[in-house]
């Protein structure tokens, strides 16, 4: 008999739960090892004989029931003993643990109490409902959270909060440029950005992608929102230092606030319509060119059809043979004569007639089109060229998203096939990228371009002196053209243009750079390129662009155009 009980002992003591029994009187029966560590109990003190009201009494004496009386505790396991059914509970440690305790009544009289330590499990379910309300990468709160805090704050007059939503200017050419990981890095440097311009009590919430929302609390007028979008816009203007190099990084802004709330409408459908609100707001603020804040307005809503049916549209452009090239000439001061076409590509809709390039180009970047149709483009302008002068160029412009690595082949080994294919020599063709391609200042860009270059393609940098950072271009890349941007030609004959005008000139020729200055319109304009020795011009004032058909015209009468 006593050789079964000490092996029932042992047993119960090599137990993975803690284990105490008592009697129909209330003492203790046995204790197990695991239950003295894991309340820290003295074996000397709780042992078989002690009392419940001593077990209790030891428990709060080593700090088990922190700021918990004799009575409480006693109360607690009292009504436990009087309603002689199972009982359950959690309790929480001072030591930070989590202990399930399941007490039983046993038929012969007495109970049998098991804990367990659930602290992993806890832990594990803790951070389950954390990630399902919040964005592993930033911390912040998911959409979800988002409309969770909605509902909970929704007034019935829907007045009681205003709604930000936001999103990272050209986040996805900055990913495509300069790979996820600067994206991912990015995304947290907004992060906290935006947590720094909120209230407490305000919440900031990641969307996806480069999308952000914030609740502003307790804030019942327009005027209030706007101001948190100033400081938001003004707070993302210094560039961040992603992955060893500044980034530029705006946001757009669409502004939901109370005034613009369905009242009258459920906490749900309230929620939802707001959400939609700021939602079209934001894309009213992107399409004005990003870096900007904008209210809602009931006329977005046919804006955002009207974009719906473009969308729409566009995918199936290509296919249809919707897009052509127009040509604008660029005309040699000193040679006097055409030496080149700019290619511009157009978009004639069947119902809308032309679209803008500023509505369509970047659209088509947004839906990932752009490689496709600068391929047909670049494609289409080498075939035609193939039929003017050998000793006339055609200039092709790049998106920055065409110097990205994809899942298709290079942009070098695209131009190379190109001009196989269509028979044009390298050197006829002149390609031209913008200073927004700044973010892929790296050993890819470089590398891509050289390889251009050795294809014989001559390298031209358009809208020269409208980013910030041109010298840094002109010292790393291999350009062989600068092309003035138009909106200092305009300003011409102001002094401070020509300054600047006669600057870049001397710049491109001690860099051994041609020089185009584009946007030439009055023959005053002309007048002042001719006499600072800019080598090439373009513009309304020799053409504005035309279609193919009247390149051979063109070519006669642009240099006309100077003598008038």
């Amino acid at each position: 008999m006593a050789e079964t009980q000490g092996r029932l002992a042992a047993a119960l003591n090599n137990m993975v739960h803690a284990l105490m029994m008592l009697d129909a009187e209330r003492r203790v029966v046995f204790c197990n090892r695991q239950m003295h560590e894991m309340f820290g109990f003295d074996p000397d003190i709780v042992r078989p004989g002690t009392t419940m009201d001593q077990v209790i009494a030891h428990s709060i004496a080593v700090g088990n029931f922190p700021g918990r009386g004799f009575e409480d505790v006693s109360r607690e396991i009292e009504r436990m003993f009087v309603t002689g059914k199972r009982a359950a509970f959690q309790r929480q440690l001072p030591n930070g643990r989590t202990i399930a305790a399941y007490w039983s009544p046993i038929a012969c009289g007495g109970w049998v109490c098991t804990y367990e330590d659930i602290s992993v499990r806890v832990s594990a379910t803790a951070r389950a409902t954390h990630l399902a309300s919040h964005d592993p990468l930033t911390g912040l709160p998911n959409r979800r959270k988002l409309h969770e805090a909605m509902l909970t704050a929704w007034p019935q007059t829907g007045n009681g909060f205003n709604l930000l939503c936001l999103e990272i200017d050209r986040f996805q050419a900055i990913c495509d440029t300069c790979g996820h990981r600067a994206g991912d890095v990015l995304l947290q440097h907004v992060a906290k950005r935006l947590a720094g311009c909120m209230r407490g009590g305000d919440l900031v919430a990641h969307l996806g992608g480069a999308s952000f929302a914030l609740l502003q609390f307790n804030a019942a007028a327009p005027e209030a929102a706007t101001s948190l979008a100033d400081r938001v816009r003004e707070t993302m203007q210094p560039p961040v230092t992603v992955e060893g190099r500044l980034v530029l990084a705006t946001v757009s802004v669409g502004i939901a606030a109370p005034a613009s709330a369905v009242p009258g409408v459920s906490p749900q459908s309230g929620a939802e319509e707001m959400l939609r609100q700021a939602t079209l707001a934001l894309h009213r603020a992107a399409a004005d060119g990003g870096g900007h804040a904008q209210h809602y307005a009931p006329d977005m809503d046919a804006a955002a059809q009207t974009r719906h049916q473009l969308e729409h549209d566009l995918r199936g452009a290509l296919a249809a043979g919707q897009f052509e090239l127009h040509y604008q000439p660029l005309v040699s001061l000193s040679q006097r004569r055409v030496t080149g076409f700019e290619a511009l590509l157009r978009w004639r809709h069947p119902e809308r007639g032309l679209v803008s390039p500023g509505v369509f180009i970047p659209l088509a970047e947004e839906l990932g089109l752009i490689a496709a149709i600068g391929a047909w483009a670049l494609r289409t302008a080498c075939l035609e060229a193939t039929t003017w002068p050998d000793d006339v160029r055609v200039a092709v412009n790049l998106s920055p998203l065409q110097f990205a690595a994809g899942n298709g082949p290079a942009l070098p080994v695209i131009v190379a096939q190109v001009l196989a294919e269509t028979g044009l020599p390298g050197y006829r063709l002149e390609l031209e990228i913008t200073e927004s391609v700044r973010l892929q200042d790296n050993a890819h860009t470089l590398a891509m371009l050289h390889s251009l270059r050795d294809l014989g393609a001559v390298i031209a940098l358009d809208d020269f002196g409208t980013g910030y950072s041109s010298l840094s271009y002109l010292r790393c890349f291999p350009f062989d053209k600068l092309k003035i941007d138009q909106s200092f030609v305009r300003e011409l004959p102001a002094t401070g243009s020509i300054a600047i005008v006669r600057a870049v000139i001397a710049l491109g020729a001690s860099l051994g750079m041609s020089i185009v200055a584009e946007g030439v319109e009055t023959s005053a304009q002309l007048a002042i390129l001719a006499g600072e020795t800019c080598d090439e011009i373009q513009g309304y004032l020799l053409s504005c662009p035309q279609p193919a058909a009247e390149v051979a015209r063109l070519l006669r009468e642009a240099p006309e155009r100077l003598a008038a």
